[in-house]
C-alpha cells in the first residue's frame, strides 16, 4: 500500500525501486495507491459504526480482503511530524 500526495515524492522513488525488485524476482503483486482510489484514512462516525453493530464501510471491507488475501504487506508512506 502506498500513499503520498506527491509523485515525485521520496516515496515513490522507493515505491518504484521496491516494484522493480518484485518484477526482476518474478513476484505477484499488485500497488494499492490510496490516494488514487479516494480511500480516507480517518475514522469516522460511520466508520466507527461497526463497532457498535454496524455496518463496515464497503472500502474498509474491500482493503481488508486485500490484507487476508496477502502473503506480504508493504506500507510505503511518510511519517509527517
Amino acid at each position: 500500500m502506498y500513499a503520498h500526495p506527491n509523485p515525485r515524492s521520496f516515496n515513490h522513488a522507493v515505491l518504484e525501486e521496491f516494484a522493480k525488485g518484485l518484477k526482476d524476482g518474478s513476484h505477484a503483486y499488485e500497488i494499492v495507491e490510496l490516494y488514487s482510489i479516494g480511500f480516507d484514512p480517518c475514522l469516522s462516525k460511520a466508520g466507527s459504526a461497526q463497532f457498535s453493530g454496524g455496518q463496515m464501510p464497503e472500502d474498509v471491507l474491500e482493503q481488508q480482503r486485500k490484507v487476508v488475501d496477502a502473503d506480504a504487506i508493504v506500507l510505503i508512506c511518510p511519517i509527517w511530524n
